[in-house]
Parts: structure tokens; C-alpha cells; sequence
């Protein structure tokens, strides 16, 4: 299933038609003095296709572990770039 060119999101990185969030849990607690958010997400995840690899937007987030089942996963962060 390819998504038209026209429906993409020009600012993202993610491949929806390839791997699509169905469903995003926050819990987080906000430091007002740091002016900052800390806290999880727990995503669920829908795949077209079994080899492609979840692919999300992290700009300005820092990440300190990703898990899947409870097992800690390699993950990768790319440079910033500007759209």
C-alpha cells in the first residue's frame, strides 16, 4: 500500500504506509522551572510490511531507552535536520 505523494507528510520522516501508529499512551510529568516534560510512551504499532523498521520523529526529544515487550532494542537517533 503506498501512500500518494499529496497525503504524505512533507516534515516526516515516518513511512506510514509501511509502519503506522495506532495508538500512542502518554504519562509524563512536567517540570515548569526546567520548562521541560519527562515521562513514556507506549505505542502501538500496525505493519504492512514485517521487514520495515518503525521509523519516528524525534526532533528535540531526547531518548534514554526504547523497549518492545519489556526487552530493551536497539535504536538509532539522526542528526536534526530543517525542513
Amino acid at each position: 500500500m503506498n501512500t500518494p505523494a499529496r497525503e504524505r507528510d512533507l516534515h516526516s520522516y515516518a513511512e506510514p504506509e509501511r509502519v503506522r501508529v495506532t495508538h500512542c499512551s502518554l504519562s509524563l510529568s512536567a517540570s515548569f522551572e526546567q520548562k521541560s516534560l519527562r515521562g513514556a510512551a507506549r505505542l502501538t504499532v500496525e505493519r504492512t510490511d514485517a521487514s520495515a523498521p518503525l521509523i519516528l520523529d524525534t526532533r528535540d526529544l531526547q531518548i534514554e531507552s526504547v523497549t518492545c515487550s519489556g526487552q530493551p532494542v536497539e535504536y538509532t537517533l539522526a542528526n536534526a535536520t530543517r525542513f
